[in-house]
C-alpha cells in the first residue's frame, strides 16, 4: 500500500513545532505531545498567531521538499515557505508567459471559467435532489438556466487572445456568480443568514466560512501549480498586479464549489452555526470547518473514469496546464461528478 503522506493543520495559538531525529514533534497547548515522521508530511499549514518553529525544522522541511504555509484568522494567505528548487523550472514558465498572448490563453481560460459554471449547477442540482431540500424547485431551476445560457455563450466567443475577450468572460462569469449566490440563498434562507457573496470584511457566518475555507484550497493550488513547473504570479484572466497570485486565483475558479461550497452548505443544512469572535471563527469552529474541508480533499470524487481524490485531482489539473502552456496538450477544466 503507498503510502500517502498528510499534511499538518496547525491552528491553535501557542503550539510548537520542531524537528528530533527524522520526526516532527508537536507540543499543543494543552501540553500534549504528538509525532509525525518528516517523511509523511506533504506540507504544514499555519491558521494561528503564537505559532513556534525551530530552525531545524524549516532547514529540514526545505531540504524534503515540504512547504510551510501560513493563512490569517480569516483565511487570507499570508506567507510559503518552500525550497529555490521548486522554482527551478524555466522551459514551461517561459511558455506560460508567450501562451498569454495567443490563443492557448483564451482556451485555457474559457475551460476554467465554464468548468466554474457547469460545478455552480452540479452543486446546486446536488443539494435540491435531497430529499429535505428546502428551496423552491422552479426558481432553482431558472437560476441554472441562467448559468447554462452563460456556459453557451463562453464557447461562442471568439479572439485571438484572452485580451480580446476578457470583458465579455467577466460579464459572462459575473452573470452566472450571481445567479449561483442567489440560489444558495436559498438552500440556505430558513438555516443561516447570507446576505450574497462577501469577500474582504464578511461578518455573516457563511461568508467567514467560504473565506477560510477559501483560503486552505488557495495553498493547495499553489503548492500544485508550482510543482507542476508554473509561475503562480502569471495569470491569465486575473490581470496582473504586484504580490497577486494571479495564476493561482484563476485555477482555484473550478475547485471551489465542490471542495469548498459544498462542505459550507453541507455544514450549515446540517445545523451547524460558527462561532463568531469579532468577525472570525472561533477556534473551535475553525477547526470544525478545516477538519471538514480537509476530508474533503482526501475523499475520492470522479475524474476522467476513475475513482480519485480531490487533492490528487488539482495535482493533475496543474500538471495537465503545464502541458497546455508548452502546447503539448488541450486544457480540460474539472467537471464536478459524483
Amino acid at each position: 500500500m503507498v503510502d500517502e503522506g498528510i499534511d499538518l493543520f496547525v491552528s491553535s495559538f501557542g503550539t510548537s513545532l520542531r524537528k528530533k531525529s527524522e520526526r516532527v514533534v508537536i507540543k499543543l497547548p494543552d501540553k500534549r505531545v504528538e509525532e509525525v515522521p518528516l517523511r509523511r508530511v506533504r506540507q504544514i499549514t499555519v491558521a494561528s498567531r503564537g505559532v513556534a518553529f525551530t530552525s531545524d525544522l524549516v532547514e529540514s522541511c526545505a531540504r524534503h521538499g515540504v512547504p510551510i504555509n501560513f493563512i490569517s484568522a480569516i483565511g487570507e494567505p499570508l506567507a510559503r515557505i518552500s525550497s529555490p528548487a521548486e522554482n527551478a523550472t524555466a522551459a514551461t514558465r517561459r511558455e506560460q508567459v508567450r501562451a498569454y498572448d495567443d490563443r492557448r490563453g483564451l482556451r485555457i481560460v474559457v475551460e476554467m471559467v465554464a468548468s466554474k459554471m457547469f460545478n455552480q449547477m452540479k452543486i446546486i442540482t446536488y443539494f435540491t435532489r435531497k430529499p429535505d431540500r428546502i428551496a423552491d424547485d422552479e426558481e432553482i431551476k431558472g437560476l441554472c438556466g441562467r448559468i447554462a445560457e452563460r456556459i453557451e455563450a463562453l464557447h461562442q466567443l471568439e479572439g485571438q487572445n484572452i485580451d480580446e475577450v476578457r470583458d465579455e468572460v467577466l460579464s459572462l462569469e459575473g452573470g452566472a456568480a450571481t445567479a449561483y449566490w442567489q440560489a444558495v440563498g436559498l438552500l440556505l434562507r430558513e438555516r443561516l443568514p447570507f446576505p450574497g457573496r462577501e469577500h474582504r470584511g464578511a461578518t455573516d457566518p457563511v461568508n467567514v466560512m467560504l473565506n477560510y475555507g477559501y483560503g486552505i484550497l488557495y495553498h493547495q493550488a499553489w503548492s500544485a501549480l508550482v510543482r507542476a513547473g508554473l509561475d503562480p504570479y502569471a495569470g491569465f484572466l486575473h490581470t496582473d498586479r504586484s504580490g497577486r497570485p494571479s495564476l493561482v486565483l484563476d485555477f482555484v475558479e473550478e475547485f471551489r464549489q465542490p471542495l469548498v461550497d459544498r462542505v459550507v452548505i453541507s455544514l450549515a443544512l446540517r445545523g451547524f452555526c460558527p462561532e463568531l469572535e469579532d468577525g472570525r471563527l472561533s477556534d473551535s469552529s475553525r477547526k470544525r470547518l478545516a477538519g471538514a474541508v480537509v476530508d474533503a480533499l482526501d475523499s475520492a470524487v470522479r475524474y476522467r473514469r476513475q475513482r480519485v481524490r480531490f487533492r490528487e485531482v488539482i495535482e493533475r489539473q496543474a500538471q495537465l496546464l503545464a502541458t497546455s502552456v508548452r502546447g503539448e496538450d488541450s486544457y480540460s477544466g474539472f467537471r464536478w461528478r459524483r
